[in-house]
């Protein structure tokens, strides 16, 4: 199945944003996991860090003991 989707992704004060074509906005605080996570694959795209060092910094993955 294959789903297309528009939206328009924002952060406004600190929260994820997400909006619709007809104005229908979704918001992720800072608190909640889904924008830890569109934060770190979005900065995973950006830079050339290897992935292992983004979860980490994330303070996902195996720690070093």
């Amino acid at each position: 199945m294959n789903i297309t989707i528009d939206i328009e992704v924002s952060v406004k004060n600190g929260t994820l944003v997400l909006t619709d074509r007809q104005g229908k906005a979704i918001t992720f605080s800072s608190e909640q996991s889904v924008q830890m996570k569109v934060s770190m694959i979005t900065l995973g795209e950006l830079c050339d860090l290897p992935k292992i060092e983004l979860a980490r910094a994330y303070g996902l993955g195996k720690k070093n003991r």
